[in-house]
């Protein structure tokens, strides 16, 4: 194409995305520096069977092992599903997508060129849960890193910077980012969705791995766009529903399929009675009983990330000498938080959030040094419950 033709292109779509401000903006860090690569091609391909509309902004900084630049999109409706149609809006040296700084600047920018009066913002890559896989592995050292490495840096995105990065963008953008999502494994746990509590109204990812193709952004789009004036929590159970119609069973997804939105209008509610139900698990005499309870929950790909509500069902079952009105208080402001959860007969018992119970002494002394640095370690000590189990 003629560079001059090219740049006329580019000028007419900025025109047209900032021609007024829409409902929607979604802003899309994909972290394409390792071996999913090839998967962003696939979900911009999904992306561009619809395009932006008249109310929804598409916006995606994609980087890439097969090329220096890191190229930020405005996805516009293509014909071609074999190559990326839409154009190029910037381009930019590439850039260490670990770094949370980066994308920090990415939000700004999308939001500043592409004004709306919510936006969705979604982070594309690799996703360990709240703490490192380097530490997970046995390797002392690692600092929290829940998501978005970048294989040329090394770098990653942790739950701390993430809480640093959503905090800052609020203070920019005088409001909180309507709908957080994690196109990643393993990131929907409480104490994820309290450190970015400052700045994001709600939150959708996935307790279990997620299959390389990650989330049906054809699916959820097409639903999406015929109703764009909803809520985050709405827009992320059309995304929940839409990716149960994806991966159904063990022949689409063989790790389990689970999603679920939360709101964290509620997450405050939700650990202030974990506060006291971590008093009544400290009463427990039979602190085998407790370990036992917990051995059997539900657990994901990492064996000591549980999920929360299924670990209180597993204590009733146990008969537990807890007060039942703590455990209803949390039961009933657990409901209230988890808008929307989806499962297959692989997860039976994912209910919509986990919270951190290793089952094995090593793994708590591993990790329990980085739990320490977390908000939600900070405000509820659940670390105390953890250490009498061991």
């Amino acid at each position: 194409m003629n560079k001059f033709i090219l740049l006329l292109s580019i000028i007419f779509f900025f025109k047209v995305a900032n021609a007024q401000q829409k409902e929607w903006t979604m802003l899309v860090f994909l972290n394409g520096h390792n071996n999913l690569d090839s998967f962003g091609d696939l979900n911009i391909n999904q992306m561009e069977q619809f395009g932006s509309t008249d109310q929804i902004n598409m916006v995606v900084q994609r980087a890439s092992t097969r090329t220096q630049d890191t190229q930020r999109l405005f996805i516009t409706k293509g014909v071609d599903q074999n190559r990326i149609e839409s154009p190029v809006v910037q381009s930019l040296p590439r850039v260490d997508m670990g770094d949370y700084k980066q994308f920090i600047d990415f939000v700004l920018w999308g939001t500043q060129n592409f004004p709306a009066k919510k936006y969705f913002v979604v982070i594309w890559n690799h996703g360990s849960g709240w703490h490192s896989l380097l530490n997970r592995l046995g390797m002392a050292g690692g600092p929290t890193a829940d998501i978005s490495n970048d294989d040329y840096t090394n770098n990653k995105i942790t739950t701390v910077e993430m809480g640093y990065a959503f905090k800052f963008l609020r203070k920019q953008l005088g409001s909180k980012i309507e709908l957080y999502g994690s196109d990643a494994c393993l990131m929907q746990m409480l104490e994820i969705s309290y450190e970015i509590k400052e700045g994001v109204k709600f939150v959708v990812g996935s307790q279990e791995l997620e299959p390389g193709a990650g989330w049906p952004y054809h699916r959820f789009i097409k639903r999406w766009a015929q109703n764009p004036y909803i809520d985050g929590g709405e827009l992320g159970t059309i995304l929940t529903e839409e990716y149960l119609n994806e991966y159904p069973d063990q022949s689409t997804n063989p790790f389990g399929t689970t999603l679920s939105v939360v709101d964290n209008a509620h997450v405050d509610a939700v650990v202030e009675n974990i506060k006291h139900f971590k008093r009544e698990l400290l009463n427990v005499s039979n602190k085998t009983l407790l370990a036992n309870a917990a051995t059997g929950t539900q657990s994901f790909y990492y064996n000591d990330y549980k999920d929360l509500y299924h670990f209180m069902m597993r204590l009733s079952a146990l008969n537990a000498p807890i007060n039942k009105s703590v455990v209803e208080s949390l039961q009933i402001s657990l409901m209230n938080y988890i808008v929307n959860y989806v499962n297959n007969e692989d997860k039976p018992n994912a209910y919509g959030t986990s919270i951190w119970i290793p089952s094995y002494k090593y793994y708590y002394e591993q990790h329990q040094s980085a739990y320490s640095e977390l908000a939600f370690e900070k405000e509820t000590g659940w670390s105390e419950f953890l250490r009498t189990i061991h």
